[in-house]
């Protein structure tokens, strides 16, 4: 209970009835057999673009991830991938990406890439197994499209993974000429370094 009301409890946010907010969440998986994860920095940005007037929301999630080993000199439980055959120092990992938002495009590293697909949590999750040589950043960029309850305010929940580094987490909300976040004509910004689970709220009015 303690680890929950800290936000750090690991648990996914229960889908016991149908999804109406916005959700994110971003979660890596060691592929390589060894305890590499330690040097892995992650940054995530997400950009939603919502339409009160359509309910709906265009998204677009970048995830920067970034190897830090740069000393392949480290015991073979950290920096080998046992017999797999990836070069010493790769980190090999399965990144899933939860939305419950359609996937209508992904790159990794600029190039069109394709993701697996399937329903956990009563959500979607989409998966990609990759490849990040020591001492390089991979960037991964998802774009989504879905529906959202936005009769009177934005809501986003983001289901942080617990990590060794904190992760680096951008949220910026747009909203179509007409419609004011917070009573201001701006996007909403925030901005966290964090290992626990977020909840942003943006209110919206209608400008007369």
């Amino acid at each position: 209970v303690l680890l929950d009301d800290l936000g750090v409890g690991g648990g996914f946010p229960a889908a016991e009835a149908e999804i109406t907010d916005d959700l994110i969440g971003v979660v890596t998986q060691n592929g390589g057999q060894n305890k590499i994860d330690t040097f892995l920095a992650r940054s995530v940005t997400y950009a939603a673009a919502i339409d009160p007037d359509q309910g709906t929301v265009a998204s677009t999630v970048t995830i920067e991830l970034t190897n830090l080993v740069t000393n392949l000199d480290l015991p073979d439980a950290i920096v080998a991938s046992n017999d797999q055959g990836f070069p010493r120092g790769t980190n090999v990992l399965e990144l899933t990406v939860y939305s419950p938002h359609r996937l209508v495009g992904a790159t990794v590293d600029g190039a069109e890439t394709g993701f697996r697909g399937a329903d956990q949590f009563g959500i979607r999750a989409y998966s990609a197994l990759l490849e990040i040589p020591a001492d390089t950043t991979m960037v991964v960029e998802l774009r989504l499209q879905g529906v959202v309850d936005l009769s009177s305010e934005y809501r986003l929940t983001v289901p942080v993974q617990p990590a060794v580094l904190p992760e680096e987490l951008e949220v910026t909300v747009t909203v179509p000429d007409g419609i004011a976040i917070a009573g201001g004509g701006g996007p909403f910004r925030a901005a966290f370094v964090t290992a626990a689970d977020q909840e942003l709220t943006a209110e919206l009015d209608r400008l007369d």
